[in-house]
């Protein structure tokens, strides 16, 4: 988590990058990105399966990994070595 200040500071740079992007037209094409996606190409509803499938998986491995890595640290803290020297351990 960030601090609210820290947030307000990204937003504010975002923001100036943007309109210095915007003022500057650095591709010459009056686009703030160099490469842009063309959305005239018709997709079909049997590609949203496997889309969700991979959301899902996605989704599922990420919280699985979440929760070993949690129960890796408990168990690595429990060890007072670990605590004693971090730079070691790192």
């Amino acid at each position: 988590y960030f601090p609210n200040h820290v947030l307000w500071r990204a937003f504010f740079c975002a923001t100036v990058a943007a309109i210095v992007l915007r003022w500057s037209n650095p591709f010459f094409d009056g686009s703030l990105v160099m490469f842009r996606v063309k959305e005239n190409i018709q997709w079909y509803w049997f590609e949203l399966l496997p889309i969700a499938v991979v959301g899902i998986l996605g989704g599922f491995i990420g919280y699985l990994w979440i929760k070993l890595n949690l129960q890796w640290m408990k168990i690595k803290m429990r060890n007072s070595w670990f605590r004693r020297s971090p730079i070691i351990e790192t």
